[in-house]
């Protein structure tokens, strides 16, 4: 009872506002307008006497008190399905709020996780990042085989270092497309016999290469 007798009674106040909004829009205004001719009707035309003309305004105000108590016990029932229904839209809101301001904190949260970068470091992560875009996942591939092995070496006499299941050709036209891309330097090394191709990867692609290769799997090393 203690519980709910807040929400009653906060049921019974929007019913009486409710009600004295109706009844003056729509009785009281007809009722004083009412009133009136009947009393117009006694007094200067003498069309009822005064005994008559105070039962008809009686009852006039009686019907209109039986719409009043009508109209109320209406309100009581209309007003709690109108209250669960604001209830239910402003808790929507409130959660469309709640919401919005969680993206937000989670795109601030990114922002501050995210490396500062100069000018130049964020030309060369946008090239780096694009041409692993391009290349598809056999670039991160041959990258990171890159980064564990310092360099390739392509010679018609040995056998190179590859990824496991990359052949020859692929790693050569791949290298040759990241080369073209500027991730990569090739040098020549001449030989008797034949020359050596030696692929490192191009310094300035150290730092973005490092970020763009390794930011999933630290990340989820930190989760775990």
């Amino acid at each position: 009872m203690g519980d709910s007798w807040p929400y009653w009674k906060n049921v019974g106040i929007r019913a009486a506002k409710e009600t004295i909004s109706n009844i003056h829009k729509k009785v009281l205004r007809g009722l004083a307008i009412s009133v009136i001719a009947f009393s117009l009707q006694w007094w200067l035309f003498s069309l009822r006497n005064l005994t008559d003309t105070q039962k008809v305004c009686a009852s006039l105000i009686g019907a209109a008190a039986i719409v009043a108590v009508t109209e109320f016990l209406w309100q009581l029932i209309r007003v709690p399905a109108k209250l669960s229904k604001e209830q239910h839209q402003e808790i929507a809101a409130k959660n469309l709020e709640i919401a919005r301001a969680g993206e937000t904190v989670k795109n601030l949260q990114n922002r501050l996780a995210m490396p500062a970068r100069s000018p130049a470091d964020q030309y060369h992560y946008d090239l780096a990042k694009a041409a692993l875009e391009k290349h598809g996942p056999d670039a991160k591939t041959i990258l990171v085989h890159l980064k564990a092995h310092g360099e390739i070496v392509l010679c018609p006499s040995i056998v190179p270092q590859l990824p496991a299941g990359m052949n020859r050709s692929d790693a050569e036209r791949l290298l040759r497309g990241l080369q073209s891309d500027g991730l990569l330097n090739e040098k020549i090394v001449q030989h008797p016999v034949f020359p050596e191709s030696v692929w490192t990867i191009a310094r300035v692609m150290e730092g973005p290469l490092d970020e763009l290769l390794y930011a999933n799997s630290n990340s989820g090393n930190s989760q775990t």
